[in-house]
């Protein structure tokens, strides 16, 4: 213990320049951890060799040289730095370095094999340099394979503005004979793979990004299964305008391949035979395809993944599932189709396994009120979370989620709903429903039967909703107000009618209110009429009276 806290002060005494510098200094299980981010250092300043953690992030550090860094570093943080080229010396001394930083750097050059002498190398991340270009590839991947790499970052190496990018099999052919586990090519307005190149990736892969771009469809879809360890794969946020109105006048030149040729990315048939099956890597656990550009309208095929977890679909041009799609023996658990622009859904045999399912915004309506037997959700036995808001429902069947028993939460909000006869008896784990912003005035007797046996453990959201408050509805108000504590924002609920002073903040001074109000209202007709029948029996009583010899005449 002596001997570690003397080697940090040495470090301390001996790095000077550090300290003029207001570098902070932190000694932790044996490694000396040295933050000099933020400084406005121009220079690397000189530091002792047992600096293991070093982060000059967000400096003006224009050059490195190959004796102005700790040989012992095993983390360094360059970002947001503003060296434009890197040399074959670079590094060349940090044969222990394990993470590396070098994003937002302004970086345009870069010699061949620069990282390839890294031996312990793990993480690269070279992002956001917008001018290296794809052609860069080849000299940023040389001799990666003689690296411990596992994680590359080469996000947003093209200009944010231009025509799409093609990534070429030369680009990323280095990095074959790696164990590379993690790789995201994001931000890069990449259109296209040529043929090879998903198929030429390490088998070890099993996070993909390729997110924040314009992919377009091409037979490198159909490589994806030559992956077998992927499990996430990211491709979200498609054709994303860059920022406006800076991209204008933006003036990067992102470094182009030589002799520049089209590549090949075309189907070849020796390579593929296509059989209307949807190719997913055998262990992809994740895909996120949220605003990706995908227009579906009722597609015919079958998918095969069977380590499936989590899909990602929303807010696409899936306009209609009209067709069945078959995904046989699959464990997706959750699925969102929200945000579609959806006016059909199929009957699916394959839903056993879905917990949390999100058909939101769309216009699925029709389909939901004529489904009268059950058979969209008939296999969705482990369902818990349920959204189907935002709809233009107008009712829902009895039997709609007759066999979704395990469900916790439903939202059928911001629809059109009148009133609510789905079954519920059955759901012991309901937590939450949710029927906000729609247009129920009161609930039936039934319905109101089923709720007060599921108040055990649930709840109810009638807010948004113009409930009548009414003499004619005075057992709602009542039932409410017996059960106040399972109406979700109740002091928020309001009225039809807009002149009722009738206030939910209140409820119980309100209902006597407007008992008294409905009961004072029922004596008076009762009495009207009383009367009126007393003074025309009198009335007619007085005429006979009086007339009385004149009728016995006249009989």
């Amino acid at each position: 213990m002596m001997l570690s806290y003397l080697l940090f002060v040495t470090c301390v005494l001996y790095s000077t320049e550090s300290l003029r510098m207001d570098c902070k200094w932190t000694f932790s299980n044996l490694d000396v951890i040295v933050n000099c981010s933020n400084r406005g250092l121009r220079s690397i300043p000189r530091l002792n060799d047992s600096v293991t953690y070093l982060d000059l992030s967000h400096n003006e550090i224009a050059y490195i040289s190959q004796t102005s860094l700790p040989k012992h570093l095993k983390f360094l943080d360059f970002s947001l730095n503003e060296f434009k080229a890197l040399d074959g010396s670079s590094f060349a001394a940090l044969t222990e370095l394990s993470y590396l930083d070098i994003s937002y750097c302004k970086l345009r050059d870069v010699e061949k094999g620069v990282f390839g002498e890294l031996y312990n190398l793990q993480y690269l991340n070279i992002s956001y340099n917008r001018e290296l270009g794809f052609a860069s590839l080849p000299n940023i991947t040389f001799n990666l394979n003689q690296t411990k790499i596992v994680s590359l970052d080469l996000n947003g190496i093209n200009c944010a503005t231009g025509i799409g990018t093609i990534i070429r099999r030369t680009h990323l052919r280095n990095i074959h004979m790696t164990s590379l586990k993690r790789l995201s090519l994001a931000s890069n307005r990449l259109e296209l793979f040529e043929t090879g190149v998903i198929s030429n990736l390490h088998r070890t892969l099993q996070i993909f990004s390729t997110a924040e771009n314009k992919l377009t469809a091409g037979a490198y879809h159909l490589e994806f299964p030559s992956l077998p360890k992927l499990k996430v794969y990211n491709m979200s946020f498609q054709l994303h305008s860059p920022k406006y109105p800076e991209s204008i006048v933006n003036q990067c030149e992102e470094k182009l391949d030589e002799n520049f040729k089209n590549p090949d990315v075309r189907m070849t048939s020796a390579k593929f035979e296509f059989n209307w099956s949807l190719p997913f890597p055998p262990k992809l656990e994740i895909l996120y395809a949220q605003s990706s550009r995908l227009y579906l309208k009722n597609p015919t095929f079958s998918a095969y993944a069977p380590k499936l977890r989590q899909l990602y679909f929303q807010d696409n041009f899936i306009m209609s599932l009209k067709r069945r799609i078959h995904a046989t023996n699959n464990s997706i658990e959750t699925l969102d189709l929200s945000k579609n622009f959806m006016s059909h859904i199929f009957q699916t045999n394959d839903g056993q396994n879905i917990k949390r399912l999100n058909l939101s915004h769309n216009d699925l309506g029709k389909d939901f009120e004529e489904d009268t037997d059950g058979k969209i959700f008939r296999t969705f036995i482990s369902l818990q979370v349920l959204d189907i808001s935002f709809n233009e429902i107008i009712s829902l069947p009895k039997l709609f989620l007759k066999n979704s028993n395990n469900l916790k939460y439903i939202n059928a909000s911001g629809n059109r709903l009148s009133s609510w006869i789905v079954n519920i008896e059955t759901m012991s784990n309901l937590t939450l429903l949710d029927l906000s912003e729609n247009k129920l005035a009161t609930l039936s007797t039934d319905t109101r039967s089923q709720f007060e046996k599921a108040f055990q453990q649930s709840n109810i959201n009638l807010s948004g909703n113009g409930l009548a408050c009414t003499c004619e509805n005075q057992d709602f108000m009542y039932w409410i107000q017996k059960h106040q504590c399972h109406f979700w924002n109740i002091e928020n609920y309001f009225c039809s009618a807009k002149d009722i002073t009738f206030s939910f903040k209140t409820l119980e001074s309100t209902n006597d209110k407007l008992r008294k109000q409905c009961a004072s209202y029922l004596f008076l007709y009762i009495g009207s009429a009383v009367s009126l029948a007393v003074i025309f029996s009198v009335f007619i009583g007085f005429i006979l009276v009086k007339n009385r010899w004149k009728i016995r005449y006249m009989i």
